[in-house]
């Protein structure tokens, strides 16, 4: 039995030489069967002696069991036996847009195993090869029908192909296409590193043109790079969010964030670079990206200085000049003698600010005074009003300036006890 080739009118009359004498159920699921390889549409198969199989296999059936399948022996043309000058075959056309390297040879495979399946269904084939292949029995009210098990089309399909698939070197439209669709896949390997993983995944071939030497140039469409970095750019910097302390910041962007931006909306850039193609064994080499290589290099670097100049401007603390030792920043130096004594071991400068108290009471907040400058392990003189005084002492190694002291690496010390100044007295605060 034949299962009718799409493209030519089949008349249903061809299964009647099936039909046995008699009936039950064993000639209803053969006409089950019979139903499901004709509506069997994915790969050409025959199949002989159905109504037979099916009865002889319905003889050794356990009647009691709820499912029932039926191995049918089916042929599939031997494609490897056909002479290929008798087909009707031109390789499909290359869109580099839609088509891997693999989905053009699968789309190149499906095209030549039509046109056999059609010369298999005019001409009688010298040879074919034989499959066993399930198929599984269903009841529904009295009624019977019949499915292709998943596994059974898949060895159809792989019997099928592997036999379809060497038969496309034969073939010069194919070969060309097989060609320039490798060339173009292997922008992806070739460019990694160039563009990025992320960054190469988003371009496109608008063609391949063979030089006649082995090599190939490709055009390539990509996201233009000038705005790619310039959005990376703004992303780096949106992640600053408070100031930062010390030396300036170096910005170095990475095209591994370019699935968080919106590249659908941007201009795109096209150049060509030239990829050798080994054809024995189907490697290709990059051998001149140089275009690209300086077009990213430049974009890349002109936002890494935009940012990192726009970062530093706005976020910044620079370190500034140390004082010298026992500078008075804030407030003035008037009055009765306080000696502040301190401690490099603790850090290697000091701030000290003091807050003149209504009492004795150093919890209270008092109003600010004055505020000097000491150098770790120095000791320093300031002169205050007679008074008791809350003393804050801050402590650290990078001098930022008044605002923000030793930034926020910085120790900081308040006076439990109030301090006291009064005239003809030393007093001495000692950090050691």
């Amino acid at each position: 039995m034949k299962r009718p080739f799409p493209t030519i009118l089949l008349l249903f009359t061809l299964f009647a030489a099936f039909c046995l004498s008699g009936c039950g159920a064993s000639n209803q699921h053969a006409k089950a069967v019979q139903s499901a390889v004709v509506n069997y549409s994915d790969y050409y198969i025959e199949v002989n002696n159905l109504f037979e199989q099916v009865k002889e296999q319905y003889k050794q059936l356990d009647k009691q069991q709820p499912a029932i399948d039926y191995t049918i022996t089916i042929n599939i043309p031997d494609y490897s036996k056909i002479d290929l000058s008798q087909i009707d075959f031109v390789a499909p056309a290359l869109d580099y847009a839609t088509m891997s390297a693999s989905q053009y040879q699968a789309a190149a495979v499906y095209s030549l195993r039509k046109s056999l399946e059609k010369y298999a269904y005019a001409n009688t084939l010298p040879s074919y090869i034989q499959l066993p292949v399930v198929f599984s029995m269903h009841e529904d009210d009295g009624d019977f029908s019949a499915t292709l098990t998943g596994t059974s089309r898949n060895t159809i399909q792989k019997t099928a192909d592997a036999m379809v698939e060497p038969l496309l070197d034969s073939f010069d439209s194919y070969t060309q296409n097989d060609r320039l669709a490798t060339v173009a896949d292997a922008r992806f390997r070739l460019l990694d590193e160039l563009f990025g993983e992320d960054y190469i995944a988003q371009s496109g071939v608008q063609k391949v043109t063979g030089n006649g030497d082995g090599t190939y140039e490709l055009t390539l469409v990509y996201p233009d790079p000038y705005d790619v970095y310039a959005a990376l750019a703004q992303q780096y910097y949106a992640s600053f969010n408070q100031p930062f302390y010390g030396d300036a910041v170096t910005v170095s962007l990475s095209t591994d964030g370019i699935t968080t931006i919106d590249t659908a909306s941007m201009a795109t850039s096209t150049n060509r670079l030239t990829i050798a193609l080994d054809e024995a064994n189907g490697t290709c080499t990059l051998v001149n990206a140089s275009i690209i290589e300086s077009q990213l290099s430049a974009a890349r670097m002109q936002s890494e200085t935009a940012a990192a100049q726009r970062i530093n401007e706005e976020w910044r603390v620079p370190e500034v000049d140390v004082p010298s030792s026992g500078t008075v920043l804030e407030g003035k130096s008037s009055g009765n003698d306080i000696v502040f004594v301190t401690s490099k071991d603790l850090g290697a400068y000091y701030y000290v600010r003091f807050y003149l108290l209504p009492g004795d009471d150093a919890n209270e907040e008092g109003t600010f005074t004055a505020g000097m400058f000491i150098v770790g392990g120095k000791k320093a003189t300031i002169h205050l009003p007679s008074g008791y005084y809350r003393v804050s002492c801050y402590i650290g190694d990078s001098w930022y300036g008044l605002d923000a002291l030793f930034g926020p690496d910085a120790t900081s010390f308040d006076s439990s006890n109030a301090i006291r100044s009064r005239s003809g007295y030393i007093n001495t605060i000692s950090f050691e």
